[in-house]
Parts: structure tokens; sequence; C-alpha cells
């Protein structure tokens, strides 16, 4: 896994380049790949970080 910073036109600029540069068939399994991984999304009710309890605003992906 790899950490960067950048703005968000450079990083979606690296991220197209980078799905361009794959074979179609390669381009379709990235895609379904993405597609087919559930992300929640937590409500209140459903809380279970130590930050849900501050007011911050988490995200969990369930992989």
């Amino acid at each position: 896994m790899e950490l960067s910073f950048a703005s968000k036109e450079k990083n979606n600029r690296r991220r197209e380049e980078g799905f361009l540069r794959l074979k179609p068939i390669e381009q379709l399994m990235d895609f379904i790949d993405r597609v087919s991984k559930p992300t929640l999304i937590p409500s209140k009710d459903h809380m279970s970080h130590k930050n849900d309890k501050n007011g911050n605003f988490v995200l969990y992906s369930e992989s």
C-alpha cells in the first residue's frame, strides 16, 4: 500500500492514467471488483469506534 499526498486533480489524473494502461479486460475486472466491494457508512445506531462518540466522521469499509 502506498500513501501519497497530492491535489485532487493530480490524484485523479494518476488514477486515470493507471486505469488506461490496463488492457480492456483488466479495466472491466477492476471496475467489477470496485463496485462489488461493499462500503458501509455507519448510522448512529451502529457506532463502535471511539471517534464515533466524539462526533467525528468515520468511514468503514468491509473487505
